[in-house]
């Protein structure tokens, strides 16, 4: 199972989307002055996977900014300046990469894209990160002010710039608010990005867009679309209310090539849960009922959940997907077979909020303590980890300051 199943609808095919015009790549400034404070611990022995971590941390950039992604000994870090990176072996700070655009005014912006979330791209040029930016375009001669979206991308091996793709936002504002506001990044196949809209199944005006990182172009885009998850050359979306379906449509042109889990009336929470595997959460409008179950990249239900609604998932990049049930559950999985393994809590043991799993271990906190548990049993594996980490490898664990704790064992 992949991450973030099912009875089959019959499949339709819809017309191949139009290929938008392209853009080409410019180089992300890097602005090494918003660099993060100066270092203050460094890594040291490496543990697979670490279950305890070092009190003293690494400041790896400023507070409330997103998720963090670590590759090696580099941490790639988006807050509202630019991708920070940091190797985590010397606490230097490889530099900023901020894109070359103007950044958009937003207000009341959500928290979603605030965040600017780094995503490991795996391209035919090697390995890239990529955060997405808004960007304002000042009028000029008869053209009106406009916001466009920048994806600013990185060397995951070297944290260099690599270039950036400067594209359309929506013509349509996602829910009335600006429509840059509610971009998040669904996922990636080869060189191409797939970008949604309008994300949240409260918005109205969702739209998706491909873009090629390496030539970038854009390959297609469609209003109305609301991506989910992608596994493999496929994505996962919703399409259509009435009646509503989850559809997969290929990664490269939009084309769609299957359709699963029919509903009259309904809705769809799509969630990456594994390599070849989505969990869905369906909201039948007409009957009132939920259902949750894992979809693989055929649209074949490969497993059911026992819960009406499904938060984050971690997949534990080996065997393991964990994910959030119904507001206050936790469960392991069987990624491949979406067989359910373990559920929390249980008469005697309470149930902790994940945060991330790497490896065999998942990490997560309950009331104070900082635990780890075994991903496979659900096991207590270690009681006083020192931090809940949101990113982790072999050289430590990140904290949601953001700061990186060096592995302690």
């Amino acid at each position: 199972m992949s991450g973030p199943g099912r009875a089959l609808g019959a499949a339709t095919l819809l017309a191949v989307l139009a290929v938008a015009g392209c853009d080409t790549p410019v180089a992300p400034k890097l602005d090494t002055s918003l660099a993060p404070p100066e270092a203050k611990a460094t890594a040291g022995a490496t543990f697979d996977p670490p279950v305890r971590f070092q009190p003293t941390a690494l400041n790896i950039g400023w507070p409330n900014g997103s998720n963090v992604l670590l590759r090696k000994n580099l941490a790639f870090y988006g807050d509202s300046k630019g991708l920070t990176v940091t190797d985590v072996l010397t606490g230097k700070t490889v530099g900023v990469l901020a894109p070359g655009g103007a950044q958009a005014a937003g207000g009341g912006t959500p928290l979603l894209f605030r965040e600017h979330p780094s995503v490991l791209v795996r391209t035919s040029a090697g390995e890239r990160v990529a955060a997405v930016y808004p960007v304002a375009v000042a009028a000029a001669g008869t053209s009106r002010n406009r916001n466009r979206l920048e994806v600013v991308t990185a060397d995951a091996t070297t944290g260099k710039g690599t270039g950036s793709v400067v594209l359309d936002a929506p013509a349509t504002p996602a829910n009335g608010a600006d429509a840059h506001d509610t971009v998040r990044i669904a996922g990636t196949h080869g060189d191409v990005v797939v970008l949604v809209f309008g994300a949240s199944i409260l918005m109205k005006n969702p739209e998706t867009v491909a873009v090629d990182v390496i030539t970038g172009r854009t390959l297609w885009r469609r209003a109305g679309l609301r991506a989910g998850a992608v596994l493999g050359d496929t994505l996962l979306a919703q399409t259509g209310t009435k009646p509503a379906f989850v559809s997969g449509l290929g990664v490269a042109d939009g084309g769609q090539r299957w359709k699963a889990l029919q509903v009259p009336s309904g809705s769809f929470t799509i969630t990456a849960a594994g390599p070849d595997a989505a969990a869905v959460a369906v909201s039948d409008h007409a009957t009132g009922k939920r259902s949750a179950g894992f979809l693989d990249s055929a649209g074949r239900l490969t497993g059911r959940i026992s819960a009406t609604r499904v938060g984050d998932c971690h997949y534990d990049e080996q065997a393991i997907t964990v994910c959030s049930l119904d507001g206050d559950e936790v469960a392991g999985f069987d990624a491949a077979t979406g067989r359910e393994l373990w559920r929390l809590p249980t008469a005697d043991r309470l149930a902790p909020r994940v945060t991330f799993a790497w490896h065999g271990a998942v990490y997560g906190r309950v009331k104070s303590d900082a635990v780890v548990l075994d991903a496979r049993t659900g096991a207590d594996r270690e009681a006083e980890a020192g931090i809940d980490p949101i990113a982790v490898n072999e050289y430590g664990g990140v904290s949601n300051v953001p700061q990186f704790h060096p592995a302690a064992g």
